[in-house]
């Protein structure tokens, strides 16, 4: 099997476990719509992907007449650029948006005029996430940051969508950043038991 067919099952394997995961076949949506958007996706994804991958290829296995490159230690190697990893507003709001990328997460409030507090991921101490019984009504609910930023040690990213998912991607997004940075976390305790 080629490396490409081996990429589109690949791909459309993990759609077809989103879809599973998702409970989409529980929308009504056909068996056969189902499978027309997970072969569509499929084919985006593989579009998208495959130029990457014909260029990781190409690099690892040297170009004719050249001499592979030295290995670069980590060090030596530019800065990953920061990606965003969710976007979104609470519900009714015109003035208030949340963005978390990589290494951050940003509140951005104004509607002429703007003002923007960022929070580094590796300074959040904790996460929680809580929906009260009419934010469970409405399918929203609240995520509560505790940071070591000593301008926004609490930051409350309020009414969202999909709470328990924004709350898991800061989480893994603030255990990704800390890895990155060697960063050690200790807790320590006061001697008393």
């Amino acid at each position: 099997m080629s490396t490409s067919n081996e990429l589109r099952a690949r791909v459309a394997a993990r759609i077809w476990q989103v879809i599973a995961q998702q409970d989409i076949s529980d929308t009504g949506l056909a068996k056969e719509k189902q499978a027309s958007l997970a072969d569509a996706l499929t084919d985006a994804v593989v579009a998208e992907i495959s130029p990457m991958v014909e260029g990781a290829r190409t690099n690892t296995s040297g170009i004719a007449g050249q001499q592979p490159t030295a290995a670069v230690s980590s060090d030596q190697l530019p800065p990953a650029e920061e990606q965003v990893l969710w976007k979104g507003r609470p519900l009714l709001s015109i003035t208030k948006r949340y963005v978390i990328t990589t290494e951050r997460i940003q509140i951005i409030t104004g509607l002429l005029s703007l003002s923007r507090e960022d929070i580094e991921l590796i300074r959040i101490q904790d996460i929680d996430q809580r929906r009260r019984f009419g934010q469970r009504l409405l399918g929203i609910g609240t995520v509560y940051i505790h940071s070591a930023d000593p301008s926004a040690p609490w930051i409350r990213l309020s009414n969202i969508t999909h709470a328990e998912e924004v709350h898991e991607i800061v989480r893994r997004a603030m255990l990704a950043q800390r890895r990155a940075s060697n960063f050690a976390f200790r807790q320590e305790f006061d001697g008393s038991r």
